[in-house]
């Protein structure tokens, strides 16, 4: 099964969760699924290859205001003197950007479009990493481009490269949740602010 075959069937935003055990849900289904586990198996290979993101890792040093960079655990970082809840990192270019508490992600600028980032949230009583769905500009063909199964395939392999950049980095020991959403970041949370 290739990627693009994987969101025709699950489609194109399926919030996948990697818990610390190994175990692999969809929350949307509220348990395990076993035929998504499978085809999810016969497409990670790929997934995990993708050649055009390198997984470095240079925070924009123009942008650490108030930070406390931890270079060995990214997650341990904090703003003045709070865990940090968001960051942005763009896996084209390896520019990480953190974002002050309560603030949103476009708060924090880079080099690149904003749309350019893979945007993380990351709820520490709760040790869970989740990324948004990330539709970079370079694969906006035109402005009446419409997210399809090419670019959710490109979205996976972004999140999925975050996500083995943060376990890099001392994130192991936590879960992660790809293509998260603001319903279910309020249902975990009770907050709506993200």
């Amino acid at each position: 099964m290739d990627r693009l075959e994987f969101f025709r069937k699950w489609g194109l935003y399926p919030m996948i969760r990697f818990n610390r055990t190994g175990l692999v849900t969809m929350p949307e289904h509220g348990h395990r699924d076993g035929a998504m586990m499978l085809d999810l198996a016969r497409v990670d290979r790929i997934v995990r290859r993708s050649p055009r993101f390198k997984g470095d890792v240079w925070p924009n040093s123009s942008k650490l205001d108030g930070f406390e960079y931890d270079a060995g655990n990214i997650l341990a970082t904090r703003s003045w003197g709070r865990p940090i809840e968001k960051f942005s990192w763009n896996p084209v270019t390896g520019e990480l950007l953190f974002v002050h508490p309560l603030q949103q992600h476009a708060s924090a600028r880079g080099a690149a479009d904003f749309d350019d980032y893979v945007r993380a949230i990351v709820l520490h009583g709760q040790r869970t990493v989740l990324f948004r769905p990330f539709w970079p500009t370079w694969m906006r063909h035109t402005p009446y481009h419409v997210f399809d199964e090419e670019a959710a395939a490109v979205s996976l392999d972004a999140q999925w490269c975050a996500m083995t950049m943060v376990e890099v980095h001392d994130g192991t020991g936590w879960d992660f949740e790809m293509n998260t959403n603001n319903t279910a970041l309020a249902e975990m949370t009770g907050r709506r602010n993200w």
